[in-house]
């Protein structure tokens, strides 16, 4: 089995490497995640504000954890196809690096290397921080099962985009650079949904 594993496609042995890391609590490590406070509850588990331990550079970061509880009696729901079909797609949308094509049309500084640049400061970091290309248009970092329940972690923000928007003073909202900031966070959000409709990608809790 081992053997016909490593002559599978990517796509096989990637959704193997998957199922596995869903089937065996020894491949993710809960304490990895500190100081679990309770969020809110969906349809579909649990959320908790955690710390995480970024494993590329060792600092602490803020993260969201999605817990989903595993079935208490033979008569429940099985879960793991829906997990299992979640965690597909955030982690292929984590690996797609997104940056709106019309970015270089609205933003007054150059696009060079996906590092686009806006003068002038805004509400909670720079402009140039607002519209900065993510690693992914998904901020996936660890999943698995722990005793209780499937675990999935994500990047947390501090707010969301409206609210973000709200935070923005009014002097800055009718400058150039402001608009050119605004036109291209647009940008990255038309051009996801672009992506994920072109992907046949149904989402029914799109978070902002």
């Amino acid at each position: 089995k081992i053997k016909s594993l490593q002559h599978s496609s990517p796509a096989v042995t990637s959704a193997m490497q998957r199922l596995l890391r869903l089937l065996s609590r020894g491949m993710f490590d809960p304490s990895c995640c500190q100081d679990l406070i309770f969020h809110s509850r969906g349809g579909y588990g649990s959320i908790f504000r955690a710390k995480c331990t970024d494993p590329t550079t060792g600092r602490m970061q803020q993260v969201m954890v999605k817990c989903i509880e595993l079935p208490s009696a033979g008569f429940d729901r099985c879960v793991l196809p829906g997990v299992f079909g979640e965690v597909a797609i955030l982690e292929r949308y984590a690996l797609t690096p997104m940056l709106p094509k019309a970015l270089a049309a609205v933003m007054p500084g150059p696009v060079a290397g996906h590092a686009a640049t806006v003068s002038g400061p805004v509400a909670g970091g720079t402009a140039a921080a607002a519209v900065a290309p993510q690693q992914g248009i998904c901020q996936l970092i660890d999943y698995g099962l722990t005793q209780e329940a499937y675990w999935i972690v994500m990047r947390r923000y501090r707010c969301c985009l409206s609210e973000w928007r709200s935070k923005q003073p009014a002097s800055t909202g009718s400058s150039l650079a402001a608009m050119a900031m605004y036109l291209a966070v647009l940008g990255q959000v038309v051009d996801a949904l672009q992506l994920l409709a072109a992907d046949s990608v149904v989402h029914f809790d799109l978070k902002s």
